[in-house]
């Protein structure tokens, strides 16, 4: 039993480097791998899979030419060489075009020298079909292994990812839930995955219209990935950003969060949680208790800065309409209706007097170091600062808030009447 434990220890080992290493490496940092553009207006890459698929690529490039959208496909090698006109259908289209190996087989169930080999291959096709040379490739099911890392610096291709996976793939998730979950990870400079082939492709044709549309009504424009403004390889930067999103997205789900960002110009996020501040006497005259239930604002931080960061100017007059589409929701939803202010916790002095916010200090229970690291490490991941400055209480009350950037209601009292 002694003998075989070194020799389990080992093959976990080197399991864990033979596959481990490289998806963390290109997955999860993105190195040398293109994921995102860092783009400061709202913009969005849609990428199709696994195509030319003669039953379904060509009802995909219908909607996208009637709508006058470019988009971006990874093809198979044995897909082009059984379809060519279909493939150069596409790039005559004025789509760009990248590789998707071969074969639709996963890299981590070949060797060094086969993936290598299925991607030349790929490649071959790729130029015998369409006279140009790829650039840019994404492996079958986005899997990364060692000899996926050789052949692409073999052969001089840039790797893609992607930053939101709408799992249209799964048998469980219906084309609604497809397009429904784009519309809740969508941002500035997004890379959208999709398929124009095989698993879930129908599916995607079938809400590709209705999303092509929210794009447009919320103020996003589609570009093949190449004209993403920022278009960047990834960075130990932008991994914390995608985690800090990611959580945002979790917080949110588990706390009954409505996120007000679909818009382009939105900002908010808001929920309901009990007040952090001493009791507060509003200009009304009603009283505002301590832990009594209120409306709570969260920011979208990420497009926040991203706009700051090349136009303050820009960022402002997104935070002056994010507080009218504020306005319309608690004016609107019925959750909000009793709730007498709304707060957040923030580490910016001042910024808010000009909107009508109002500051205070929060209790000394409430005022722990954690909370304290946890937004200054926040502040740090977005802007590269460390102040080591105190969370303070933020607020606004709700008659404020609709005088200021909404329609003026009737009283609360008479609203319940």
């Amino acid at each position: 039993m002694k003998r075989k434990q070194p020799v389990l220890l080992t093959s976990l080992f080197f399991l864990a480097a033979w596959i481990g290493v490289p998806m963390l490496l290109k997955r999860t940092f993105n190195h040398h791998v293109l994921r995102e553009g860092d783009s400061a207006v709202p913009e969005v890459a849609l990428t199709f899979d696994d195509g030319p698929d003669p039953e379904t690529t060509p009802r995909v490039l219908d909607i996208l030419r009637e709508r006058g959208i470019k988009a971006t496909f990874f093809m198979l090698g044995s897909q082009m060489e059984k379809h060519p006109e279909l493939a150069r259908r596409v790039l005559e289209e004025g789509h760009e075009v990248g590789l998707h190996g071969h074969h639709h087989v996963n890299h981590l169930m070949l060797s060094p020298w086969q993936v290598k080999a299925d991607l030349k291959r790929s490649m071959q096709v790729y130029e015998r079909v369409l006279g140009i040379k790829p650039h840019i490739f994404r492996p079958p099911h986005g899997v990364y292994g060692w000899g996926t890392i050789w052949a692409e610096k073999e052969l001089g291709l840039k790797p893609v990812h992607w930053t939101i996976a709408a799992g249209e793939w799964l048998q469980q998730v219906s084309s609604e839930q497809v397009r429904e979950r784009i519309l809740t990870e969508l941002d500035f400079g997004a890379v959208v995955l999709l398929h124009d082939a095989r698993w879930g492709s129908e599916k995607v044709i079938e809400m590709l219209p209705a999303l092509l549309q929210d794009l447009k009504t919320f103020g996003y424009s589609c570009k093949p990935l190449s004209g993403l403004q920022g278009l960047r390889t990834g960075t130990i930067k932008s991994t914390w950003e995608r985690l800090l999103a990611w959580y945002d997205r979790m917080y949110d789900r588990n706390h009954g969060i409505d996120a007000l960002t679909r818009p382009a110009h939105g900002l908010y996020r808001i929920g309901l949680a009990p007040f952090p501040g001493e009791s507060i006497m509003l200009s009304s005259g009603e009283i505002v208790e301590n832990n009594s239930i209120q409306g709570e604002l969260h920011l979208h931080n990420r497009r926040m800065v991203k706009v700051a960061r090349h136009n303050k100017f820009s960022a402002l007059k997104m935070v002056r309409r994010s507080m009218q589409d504020l306005a319309r929701e608690i004016d609107g939803n019925p959750k909000y209706r009793n709730i007498q202010v709304f707060f957040g916790l923030s580490l910016m002095d001042k910024i808010g007097e000009e909107l009508g916010f109002q500051y205070a200090d929060l209790p000394r229970s409430k005022g722990n170091p954690f909370l304290y690291f946890g937004f200054n490490l926040i502040r740090f991941v977005y802007t590269g600062q460390w102040k080591n400055n105190t969370a303070r209480l933020i607020y606004i009350d709700r008659d404020t808030l609709l005088e200021r950037y909404g329609k003026k209601t009737k009283k609360r009292e008479q609203q319940t009447v």
